[in-house]
């Protein structure tokens, strides 16, 4: 088995990770998913070249960030229980 990384274009990205191309910008853009090891361009120097994607590091990341969001969300619903039975 090989370690190489698979890098896919955008657009198998986007079927893949259930996201359009506009959530895969957004991810970049404020650093959800990290360049060089999440995504990268096909030609590094060049800002209008294809972004690729590594979808393992990928699935990591968001898998990472939708626990976060699911651990937020309860304790919120605990906090918010605690206070209504204090009222």
């Amino acid at each position: 088995m090989s370690n190489q990384v698979e890098w896919v274009k955008t657009r198998e990205a986007e079927e893949i990770l259930c996201l359009s191309e506009r959530s895969l910008f957004r991810l970049r853009k404020n650093k959800t998913l990290a360049p060089g090891k999440c995504w990268r361009r096909t030609i590094p120097d060049n800002i209008n070249s294809n972004v690729i994607y590594n979808i393992p590091a990928c699935l990591e990341v968001l898998s990472g960030v939708a626990a976060a969001s699911e651990m937020e969300q309860d304790r919120l619903s605990n906090i918010r229980g605690m206070e209504v039975s204090q009222s």
